[in-house]
């Protein structure tokens, strides 16, 4: 996820080809690669992917919104 962060700030282009493997990592068990996909997929979303990048992220809000949260 780190090594796509800064591709995207070099070449967005080779980001995209990844991009639903990266959407992918949003029901990966690790929480600081869900919050590093969502970075990354906030740093990828561009006019022509935005409709999927979004729907994507708010799907993936909305279901962790139902989950206990733990007291900090």
């Amino acid at each position: 996820m780190d090594s796509l962060s800064v591709i995207t700030n070099v070449n967005p282009k080779f980001v995209l080809e990844h991009q639903m493997a990266v959407v992918n990592c949003l029901t990966d068990s690790d929480e600081s690669l869900r919050k590093k996909t969502l970075d990354l997929m906030f740093a990828m979303c561009k006019t022509h992917n935005v409709e999927i990048i979004v729907a994507k992220m708010v799907a993936f809000l909305v279901s962790i919104s139902h989950l206990p949260h733990s007291a900090d």
